[in-house]
């Protein structure tokens, strides 16, 4: 079994939509720091969502010049895109 369990419902997540894009966010500036392919999955049951099965290399990124203008253009064409924040833990 490798699919991801719902800890509140015990039963498997289901694919919800295949090739979503999560957009990796700087702490520091909230820019693009990686953009990844993934998928997102539902729980049948509760309708809790997470994202599964991340490419294994990002699309792009900060090192690539023209990192802004594809983040636009891929937030202007509407695909599905989840955004990662960094997040500090005390």
């Amino acid at each position: 079994m490798s699919n991801p369990i719902c800890v509140k419902c015990e039963v498997e997540f289901r694919p919800e939509k295949n090739g979503i894009y999560v957009q990796e966010m700087c702490h520091e500036d909230k820019e693009t720091y990686k953009v990844w392919c993934a998928d997102k999955w539902k729980c049948p049951i509760c309708g809790a969502e997470i994202v599964v099965g991340f490419a294994t290399n990002p699309l792009f990124g900060n090192w690539n010049e023209d990192c802004k203008e594809r983040t636009e253009k891929l937030i202007a064409s509407g695909a599905v895109i989840i955004r990662n924040y960094e997040r500090r833990y005390i």
